[in-house]
């Protein structure tokens, strides 16, 4: 009987006061979803950091310039017959192949 007098006290005396952050505490409690978890994921602030990947982009493309194949190499030229049709220059192997082709 003593419990219930004292929780009736209790009630009346908290009666004014409100308990305003009962969402935020369920919130933190409950587990989330999965599609909570991928939204909080894919919500992520990423810091690139400029002068390493600004350095990175310089050696990148320095060392593709660097390693360009030569025209002579690439198409061999040195090697390759070149024939006159025309009044055009071509390789013989290209132009040999174009006429084959047109003859079919």
């Amino acid at each position: 009987m003593e419990r219930k007098t004292v929780k009736k006290v209790l009630d009346e005396e908290l009666q004014h006061v409100t308990f305003t952050l009962e969402e935020k505490i369920l919130a933190e409690v409950r587990r989330p979803t999965f599609s909570e978890k991928l939204s909080a994921l894919l919500n992520k602030e990423v810091d690139i950091p400029l002068l390493p990947v600004g350095a990175m982009a310089v050696l990148f493309f320095s060392w593709g310039i660097i390693n360009q194949v030569p025209d002579e190499k690439r198409y061999n030229l040195q090697t390759d017959e070149l024939i006159e049709a025309g009044g055009n220059v071509y390789r013989k192997d290209l132009y040999e192949g174009a006429t084959i082709n047109r003859e079919n």
